[in-house]
């Protein structure tokens, strides 16, 4: 379960920017469905969104917004396993004024796991790690269980004593970790069982859903997905099936087939030869009623660019809803209509399709979701940029907008910006300037 997130200097965020899925004590008794307890010692009190939608122009930095996140859970999972000593971190960070690059990366998540509070942060720059700080929960009363930090005068990492009776240390854990690797990995790594939970929870409760604009050539990783799921069978394949008759597409029933496909490629032992690969090719076919009561089937590629997105789509909505994940995509709701999608957000709402906590964070630019039946207040975010380029994200409640304001109206009035500035006659000479952009909490 995602609490917050919050990120400093990378790529369009420049300066700090928190992301907060609590929810806001003002609205208790709103839409209490859209809510989960956060079930951890000493948090008791506290309820947690089961999503959040995030609005803004083209460009204006909502991706990077969830791939500093997806970065963070890459550096966990991967930097003492693949990443090469002296190579750099991978990290992007805000390159619009000069030196920029140079000043560190900020990355730092809060979040509940198998009944405990964890808080990790991640400082780095190009080149290596400056700090990492866990702190745990266990009785709802704070524990830092380590932090380690580049002392610049000594050119070496420093790690402070634990102030925890429950975590061990293990010298030789923190002698093995590279400086552009993380404690954190390294110790899993060499199986320390301690800190196992909290790269776990990296690795299977984390999930981001890659942008799959629907084509006609080849197939996607959530196109392959859903199939399976089909190929599988099983009651997760009946739900599916039943998704799919409900959408509206006219679909009666859904077939995976494969083929043996052989193409030729040139070797690269054998300069001016090829040789012939064989491979397995996964197709997918819908069934549709036609004249008379006939039947007919149509290949997933003459289907409509809706279908092919929601099929991709359904798979592994429905995998995360099972799994009880939290599930951050990019404008997922591209070329659906606007029912499909709350139809797709009723079932993370409603326990009894969501009954492990599933939480689903997304960007869109689909201002009919800003219905106060449908979603709280405290659910809806924006992301607008400065006149410097750098984005910042901020909630709707910093409006306090009334309860009987037309949010929809709102939004699109401009009134809570986070809208693309077109000027009037748009190829003419001399357009417009656009507006002046100040984050309404400053930077």
């Amino acid at each position: 379960m995602l609490l917050e997130f919050r990120v400093q200097n990378f790529k369009s965020l420049r300066t700090s920017q928190t992301l907060s899925l609590v929810a806001s004590d003002r609205d208790k008794e709103t839409l209490p469905q859209n809510t989960l307890i956060a079930s951890a010692p000493g948090m008791e009190d506290m309820r947690v969104l089961k999503a959040a939608v995030i609005y803004g122009a083209n460009a204006s930095g909502k991706s990077n917004l969830i791939q500093a996140l997806n970065f963070l859970r890459s550096f966990v999972l991967n930097s003492a396993r693949l990443l090469p000593p002296k190579q750099p971190t991978g990290v992007v960070p805000f390159m619009s004024e000069e030196g920029t690059a140079q000043v560190p990366t900020e990355l730092e998540v809060d979040f509940v796991h198998l009944g405990t509070h964890y808080r990790f942060k991640l400082v780095l720059t190009l080149n290596q790690v400056l700090e990492e700080v866990l702190e745990v929960y266990p009785d709802g009363r704070k524990q830092t269980w380590y932090r380690r930090f580049w002392e610049a005068k000594t050119r070496q990492f420093r790690y402070e004593p634990t102030h925890s009776s429950l975590f061990k240390r293990d010298t030789k854990q923190e002698e093995f970790t590279r400086p552009n690797a993380l404690f954190l990995s390294t110790a899993v790594q060499l199986n320390n069982e301690q800190l196992q939970p909290v790269v776990d929870w990296f690795r299977t409760q984390l999930r981001f859903s890659v942008t799959e604009h629907p084509h006609r050539f080849g197939p996607t990783p959530n196109f392959i997905s859903t199939a399976r799921c089909v190929e599988a069978g099983g009651p997760l394949a009946d739900r599916l099936q039943q998704l799919l008759k409900s959408a509206d597409f006219g679909i009666a029933a859904t077939r995976v087939w494969k083929e043996q496909v052989e193409f030729e490629e040139e070797d690269e032992e054998s300069p001016g030869q090829t040789r012939v690969f064989k491979q397995e090719r996964t197709h997918v076919n819908f069934r549709h009623a036609g004249p008379g009561g006939m039947q007919f089937e149509l290949p997933l590629e003459d289907e409509s660019a809706g279908t092919r997105k929601f099929f991709a789509l359904a798979g592994p909505w429905l995998q995360a809803l099972d799994q009880g994940v939290t599930l951050f995509l990019d404008e997922f709701d591209t070329n659906l209509h606007p029912f499909l999608t709350q139809a797709l957000l009723e079932l993370v709402f409603k326990p009894e399709h969501n009954p492990k906590g599933t939480q689903v964070i997304f960007t869109t630019h689909n201002p009919l979701l800003l219905d106060p039946t449908f979603l709280r207040r405290d659910q809806v975010w924006f992301v607008d940029k400065d006149n410097e380029s750098g984005s910042f994200l901020y909630p709707l409640t910093d409006y306090k907008p009334r309860r009987e304001e037309s949010l929809l109206r709102g939004y699109l009035s401009g009134r809570y910006g986070a809208l693309p500035f077109i000027p009037r006659g748009l190829i003419d000479s001399e357009p417009e300037q656009s507006p002046s952009k100040e984050s309404p909490h400053g930077g």
